[in-house]
Formats: structure tokens, C-alpha cells, sequence
């Protein structure tokens, strides 16, 4: 194989690039579909794209020939089947082991992806593995169990479509493609680019961690800017016995963040063998139903998106009585009722009825189709008006666990003066295009919980911190809405 190396900065490769994708959706072929690679784990199934992207970029700049068996890139280049104008395109993505594991095919990580061409965001909800669902045959256990059963019964494809139809069901959304990662290849695949940079925030130590082998193993890592092997940041990213969801969350954020900066290092992009490499070890180890010509076009859709509009959620049992935290919508079964077993069930589920999805279809309504709110992030307080104490801190913790930006310090306030029913004041200065449109989507939001009056006002009366953008005044009608 020979390689011509010419000279490109890494700002004119990406526009090249964008270019091809660009090429990509003007023109229009008729080629036989190929099931191809499309990601890597944790919702960045779009590194992949973009390194395709690169591999066609540089096989023209430079002249050089890579014949790959599994693709052909020259020969497929055209129209792509999916519509840059769709509201949004929804990829089930498991992690997996295969192979000889104590826990062989087990789905340890779901994650539903939603990606929005219009909205420019990416929002990420992860499927806790112990969550406790029916199963088609009429009895129950953990999610992460559906598929390889299934897989033990049927193809690959209908055991994946079992988990997609369950997965649907708890967040209300139709799933449109799926990518069954191996955890091995995402190993493989960090080891390839010579490990990753991270800057671990934290010391972190976990004591049972599994080791492979029906026993545990302790991981710990240091507070400190530090380059992670394969095998050390998918203990990282996975990591669950030491710190919360909310952590767990965030430290793959900072391992998916660290391979991006790290795949447009042009020591790899600018290198055949380490192109051809990474692209083997991710078609051996990533199973999915998108074409290579789906996938490609995401590429153009992911180019687009901010990181600031890419959003992780995990469900998690934080909701202790009236107390909630966010994403609080699950609890713990009493191991007595479940044989033992460490189970998490949705909020009012019981062992003999367990798909009670009703807070999490709300929330996933929220994650999936109103992603601006969280980029909006328009703050908000309470006034209680009536005589029940608890009640603004009732509203305040039950809308915080659907993530609405309610702060921790001064959003409750109290009043005697009278209002005829619960309204919503909003700042808006319409001269300026300032604060809170009419046409927010945090506003068109709350009204799923709280359905009444929204009305435009130039100051708040009982609050003054420049921050805050919405105000609610809670009423006597308030037990029309408690229960939303």
C-alpha cells in the first residue's frame, strides 16, 4: 500500500468533509443495502461517521488505495436514505459482552439516542440494566436479561427487536435503528489511538468491580490529568458501586469527549494502517441494522450539533417520599418479593404489576421531544398563596426531577395576597428579544403539568433576582395539577 502525505490543516480536512456530505445529499443512486459499523459505545455512534468521512476525504487528497472487504466507499457514495429535515432519529444503543464471559450477551448498557436535525441536539437516556419489566412470555426479570434469552430462542435481529419494542414501551418513543456494541471493541478500539486523555475531576474507587471471571476486582484512579488505556477507561465510564448515576454520567461524557479530541489528532487521521485498523475493529465488533449510507448521512446531521446540546439522563431511585432528586422515578424492590434478587421498579410498581410507565413516558416526552428546555434553561420559583405550607416545595421538587431549572436557594416564596386561580408570570421583552419568548418550549412544556394561564408581565412581584426567568403563583386550585 502506498501513501502520498499531503499537506491539510485539520480546519480545511473538516471542510472537505462537510463537503462530501454536502455531495452526499444532492445526488441520487440505487445500491444494494449493506449492513455496516456504526458507532462506538455510549451515543457517539457518529465518531464513526466522521472517521468514514475522513478515510473517503484522504483516499482522494492523497491517492492512495485501501480495499477494504467489508465496504467499497467509492462505489456507494450517493443519496442518503435518511431525511436531514426529520424532527428526530432514534438509535437504541446497547453495550454488550460476547464471548466468553460470566456475562456473555447481557445488555449492560441501553441507551436510547435521540438525535435532532432541526433542534440541533442529541439527548441520551439510559435504561438502568436492573430495571424489572414484563417479558413477552408473560413473567418478569431484569431488562438487561430480554435479550440474550431471546437471542438463546430466535436471530439476532428478532432478539434486538424484543429489547427495542420493550424499550419503546418504557419511553413512550418509536425506535428507529439499533447498534450492539461489544465492550471488548471499545477496549480494542481506545488501545488503537494510543489510549485517551482524561482529566479526571475525582478520586474514584470501586470495590466491586467485576473481574471477568465470577469475582470482583478494586479500581481506583486518582484526581489527575492522565492517558487511559482501553481496559482503564471502559472501567471509567462503567464504574457503578462508588459514586452515583449522575457521576457515572459525567465520567462518560469526559471518555466520549476525550476519544473525539483524540480521533482528529492527524498523526491518526493522516495513517493508513491505523485508518484501516480502526475501521476492522469496529465493523468485527458492532452489530446494527443502519446502512452505510444511513450512516453517512448522520455524519452532516452530527456535524451541526453543539457538545453543549448533548444531553445524558439516567433513571435513578433518588425520591425519597416528597422529597425528589432529578431523574428520580424509580425505587428499589424488596429483595424478599424478587427471590433475593437487587431489582429497581418504576415509581408506584409493584412485583405482580411492573410496567408502570407513566412518570418515565412524561419524562421521556420531555427528553426526546422538548430538548430546548434544557438548552433554554430558564429558571424558576414558586409564591405560595395558600395556607399549606409544604406545597411550594412539593411543585418545586416534583418539576426539578424532570430536570426544570429550579435552583436550590430562593425559589420558594410565600404571599397572603389573593389571586382568582394558579397563573404563570413570564418576562419577556419583545423590543430586545429577550428572556422568555411566548413561544418557549420551557413554557409550552410546564403547561403538561401545570395547565393554566401563562401571562406576559414586565417585572416579578416576589422575587428580584435577575436570574430568574418564570415565576408560578400557586393557588387554591392547586390539586388540579399535584398530581401532574
Amino acid at each position: 500500500m502506498s501513501f502520498k502525505k499531503s499537506k491539510i490543516k485539520k480546519e480545511e480536512l473538516g471542510e472537505v468533509i462537510m463537503d462530501k456530505v454536502q455531495e452526499l445529499r444532492n445526488n441520487y443512486f440505487n445500491a444494494k443495502k449493506k449492513n455496516i459499523v456504526s458507532g462506538i459505545l455510549l451515543g457517539v455512534f457518529w465518531i464513526f461517521i466522521i472517521w468514514a468521512l475522513a478515510l473517503f476525504t484522504y483516499s482522494k487528497i492523497s491517492d492512495f488505495k485501501i480495499d477494504f472487504s467489508f465496504m467499497n466507499l467509492l462505489n456507494i457514495w450517493g443519496f442518503s436514505s435518511i431525511d436531514p429535515t426529520k424532527d428526530k432519529i432514534n438509535v437504541l444503543l446497547t453495550g454488550i459482552w460476547w464471548g466468553s464471559h460470566e456475562w456473555t450477551d447481557l445488555t449492560d448498557t441501553i441507551i436510547l439516542a435521540s438525535i435532532s436535525p432541526n433542534k440541533k441536539t442529541v439527548s441520551m437516556l439510559s435504561i438502568p440494566r436492573d430495571l424489572y419489566v414484563s417479558y413477552p412470555t408473560g413473567w418478569a426479570w431484569r431488562v438487561n436479561e430480554l435479550y440474550t434469552r431471546w437471542l438463546k430462542k430466535e436471530s439476532e435481529k428478532n432478539a434486538m427487536n424484543y429489547l427495542k419494542e420493550k424499550v419503546e414501551e418504557i419511553t413512550w418513543e418509536k425506535i428507529d435503528y439499533y447498534a450492539n456494541i461489544d465492550f471488548d471493541g471499545f477496549t480494542k478500539f481506545v488501545d488503537l489511538l494510543d489510549g485517551i486523555e482524561v482529566n479526571v475531576p475525582k478520586d474514584l474507587e470501586d470495590r466491586e468491580y467485576p473481574d471477568g471471571n465470577w469475582w470482583y476486582e478494586v479500581f481506583s484512579i486518582k484526581k489527575w490529568v492522565q492517558t487511559l488505556d482501553g481496559k482503564t477507561a471502559l472501567k471509567y465510564a462503567r464504574s457503578r458501586h462508588s459514586t452515583s448515576d449522575f457521576d457515572r454520567s459525567l465520567r462518560q461524557q469526559l471518555v466520549i469527549k476525550a476519544i473525539k479530541e483524540k480521533l482528529f489528532d492527524l498523526k491518526y487521521i493522516s495513517s493508513p494502517s491505523k485508518l484501516k485498523a480502526l475501521f476492522y475493529t469496529l465493523s468485527s465488533n458492532i452489530k446494527t441494522d443502519l446502512t452505510l449510507k444511513e450512516i453517512i448521512s448522520l455524519a452532516g446531521i452530527a456535524k451541526g450539533i453543539p457538545t453543549e446540546n448533548i444531553f445524558s439522563f439516567n433513571l435513578n431511585t433518588s425520591c425519597f417520599d416528597w422529597d425528589c432528586n432529578i431523574w428520580g422515578f424509580l425505587y428499589y424492590g424488596d429483595r424478599n418479593a424478587f427471590g433475593g434478587a437487587s431489582v429497581v421498579l418504576p415509581e408506584w410498581a409493584t412485583a405482580s404489576s411492573v410496567s408502570s410507565y407513566k412518570d418515565i413516558n412524561k419524562f421521556g416526552n420531555l427528553v426526546f421531544n422538548y430538548p430546548e428546555i434544557f438548552v433554554e434553561k430558564n429558571e424558576i420559583v414558586f409564591v405560595n398563596t395558600t395556607k399549606v405550607g409544604w406545597l411550594a416545595s412539593k411543585f418545586a421538587s416534583n418539576l426539578k426531577r424532570y430536570w426544570f431549572n429550579i435552583p436550590d436557594k430562593d425559589s420558594i416564596f410565600s404571599t397572603k395576597d389573593k389571586f382568582e386561580k394558579t397563573k404563570i408570570n413570564y418576562i419577556w421583552d419583545s423590543e430586545n428579544k429577550i428572556w422568555v419568548s411566548p413561544e418557549s418550549k420551557t413554557l409550552e412544556a410546564l403547561s403538561q403539568f401545570i395547565f393554566t394561564t401563562q401571562e406576559k408581565v414586565v417585572d416579578f412581584s416576589y422575587t428580584k433576582n435577575p436570574n430568574t426567568k418564570i415565576e408560578i403563583i400557586l393557588w387554591s386550585d392547586y390539586r388540579l395539577f399535584l398530581n401532574n
